[in-house]
């Protein structure tokens, strides 16, 4: 099964598969090699290579996540990439024929050739650096992460509605807290749940609950059981003082015999979970039965009217095994703790991409103009979030990952390329310029989604690839090499 979320992310992909495409027919254009395609295939190679590999580096560290989600996404975009890549490299020489730049396409590289005169690039710097610093000093502080629910997904209104009124009128009871008794096995948490039982009964009569819904109520523990047969049948007199009291209030007491012959034999044994859940009652008690991914098992105790949260949570929590959630709570702490996690993989991720440019190039300079864009553009992204004050999530870690990851392609094509001059050097920057556009546009329309998830990965990759074009294109070059890059 591929999710929503996938296919969406999948879609925006496509702007970037189209790099290495963009990149050949630029070249291809308008400063072709004189021994064809495929000459001039291979002298974009070592970019293309490095560039694809940082992206699906950064994609790939996310199939260590815990999250499915993540995983599907990773998988689904770095053999995509490499897909779009292998495609590149087997079919596009041969179908390429006569090209021609266009028009826009002259005009662009006019443009960006008027962009690079000294003078300007000077004072496009210093206010750049300026404005920058400006940035980063006041968003940065400012910036604050969601951890909630609603942070990731939003719920249609008119269902939300809809499922409140049902409740309404079905149940009293709480919708975001419940109490979980918890044990290896059905018997394990059955035996917790007794004694969550006896600890709501308790703080019912002082008070805490208003009132509980119980699967001991259905179902009590074996032990249990045991014992309430035993109390039953250590009073001698038991069935004459119940069958004078059953002809007292009117019934036939002869058809209560059975009850009593019962009595006199040995016990039964307990019913078991799994009797109970193979028989027409099942469906009184699959409400509250939970299996756990670890095996384990967990009854449910839905609660109404919780008046002491904190009294309640100590008169239950005295119980191993026994714990009150609170839904919303509990899941904004996991997210908080996964955030975290998520954090840490980031920061691997781009050490890992990193460490590739360092291994192409081992030149501290054009290390530096290779991931510096990326770098900066990483970092406004957080500012500008933090101003506009836009909260920052799971997902929103994920793109800056991915704004790192595709974001020093453009450095690195343009540190590959930098020796270049006259057409060569235009068909870099036009190839630069349009493989960025088509990611921005890819990435940017997701920002327009009324879906959080979707709404954040958007709007944080169209900030970033958008700084790491600008940031590519205006820092300053390092000092062209007298020898190739190593590799």
């Amino acid at each position: 099964a591929v999710h929503g979320l996938t296919l969406a992310f999948g879609a925006s992909l496509v702007g970037v598969s189209l790099d290495y495409a963009v990149h050949f027919f630029c070249h291809q254009a308008m400063a072709p090699d004189a021994k064809g395609p495929r000459a001039t295939l291979r002298g974009l190679a070592p970019g293309l290579l490095l560039g694809a590999t940082t992206t699906v580096v950064g994609f790939l560290v996310l199939l260590v996540s815990s999250f499915p989600g993540l995983r599907e996404l990773a998988l689904f975009a770095a053999v995509g990439l490499l897909a779009a890549l292998g495609a590149t490299f087997v079919f596009l020489p041969g179908l390429t024929g006569d090209l021609q730049p266009t028009g826009l396409a002259l005009r662009l590289a006019a443009l960006l050739h008027a962009n690079q005169r000294p003078g300007l690039r000077r004072s496009t710097r210093w206010f750049g650096a300026l404005g920058l610093l400006l940035l980063l000093a006041t968003g940065l502080p400012q910036v604050h992460f969601d951890d909630s629910l609603a942070g990731l997904s939003r719920p249609d209104a008119a269902l939300q509605a809809e499922d409140r009124a049902v409740l309404a009128q079905v149940a009293s009871l709480e919708a975001e807290r419940f109490v979980a008794a918890v044990g290896a096995d059905a018997e394990a948490a059955l035996q917790t749940n007794d004694a969550v039982a006896t600890a709501l009964a308790e703080a019912t009569a002082a008070g805490e609950l208003r009132g509980y819904r119980s699967p001991a109520w259905l179902l009590p523990s074996a032990a249990r059981q045991r014992a309430v047969d035993a109390a039953f049948r250590s009073i001698p007199d038991l069935w004459p003082r119940l069958r004078t009291a059953l002809a007292e209030a009117g019934f036939v007491a002869e058809r209560f015999e059975p009850f009593g012959a019962a009595l006199a034999e040995p016990a039964p044994p307990p019913i078991t979970h799994a009797q109970l859940a193979a028989s027409p009652l099942q469906s009184l008690l699959r409400p509250f039965h939970l299996p756990l991914a670890d095996g384990r098992v967990a009854f449910l105790t839905f609660v109404d009217g919780i008046q002491d949260e904190a009294a309640l949570r100590a008169r239950v929590e005295t119980t191993p095994g026994a714990y009150v959630v609170a839904v919303a709570q509990d899941l904004g702490a996991g997210l908080a703790a996964y955030r975290t996690r998520m954090a840490l993989l980031m920061a691997a991720g781009v050490a890992v991409v990193l460490l590739l440019v360092a291994l192409r190039y081992r030149n501290r300079a054009e290390i530096a103009q290779a991931c510096l864009p990326a770098l900066l553009a990483a970092a406004s992204t957080v500012a500008v979030l933090g101003v506009c004050g836009v909260a920052l999530t799971v997902l929103s870690l994920v793109a800056l990952l991915m704004v790192v990851s595709m974001g020093v392609d453009y450095g690195i094509f343009l540190a590959e390329h930098q020796q270049e001059r006259g057409a060569a050097a235009a068909a870099t920057r036009v190839g630069v310029v349009t493989s960025g556009l088509t990611t921005v546009f890819g990435f940017g329309f997701l920002s327009l989604s009324r879906q959080p998830a979707l709404f954040g990965i958007g709007i944080t990759a169209l900030l970033g690839i958008t700084s790491a074009l600008a940031f590519a294109l205006y820092l300053p070059r390092c000092r062209a090499s007298s020898q190739p890059p190593s590799g």
